[in-house]
């Protein structure tokens, strides 16, 4: 295992946690870049953390050259890493604020103006008087395990595809 994508996959992990941290500690969480933006701008970070990783590598400590397969090492050591430190931050910030402000969700006017909405547009399947059991399984349904899921596979795709792409373009070998 490379140091140098050792240590990168822990500075894009603690600055991830940092990120999160003020979402929610700002109570930025429920509004639209808190609940729409905020993951994915998270799990696109990742990109520039794997160039740096790749093209300090193949310059500084391997002379100019490196192989697509190496380079696809550096970016998915990255991606391991964080994917271990992130998994349990993620399960951790559940339990410690994000069940609370799920639950602050369901039972707000937001997802009443939601349901309202399916209401309209299927007017025989919803209707009126099953909100509240609508609302009681959505909240009986939250776990930790699945909101690390959910994160997760936005998580995956993204970075084996950029850990892949970016050890294509970064790739180098002997004229």
């Amino acid at each position: 295992m490379n140091k140098r994508a050792l240590y990168l996959g822990l500075t894009y992990s603690i600055c991830v946690i940092i990120y999160k941290l003020v979402i929610v500690l700002t109570g930025q969480q429920l509004t639209t870049f808190g609940f729409y933006y905020s993951h994915i701008i998270s799990v696109f970070a990742i990109i520039p953390f794997m160039i740096i990783a790749i093209k300090y590598v193949r310059d500084v400590e391997n002379g100019g050259v490196i192989g697509g397969r190496e380079a696809l090492k550096i970016g998915l050591t990255i991606f391991g890493v964080s994917v271990v430190i992130l998994s349990c931050y993620n399960a951790i910030e559940f339990v410690w604020k994000l069940e609370d402000i799920s639950k602050e969700y369901y039972n707000g006017a937001d997802y009443h103006a939601f349901l309202e909405k399916q209401v309209q547009l299927n007017p025989g399947k919803v209707k009126p008087e099953m909100f509240q059991n609508i609302i009681d399984e959505n909240i009986a349904a939250l776990s930790p395990m699945k909101a690390v899921t959910a994160k997760l596979f936005s998580f995956f795709l993204i970075c084996f595809s950029s850990a892949f792409i970016v050890a294509v373009f970064m790739k180098k070998a002997k004229a």
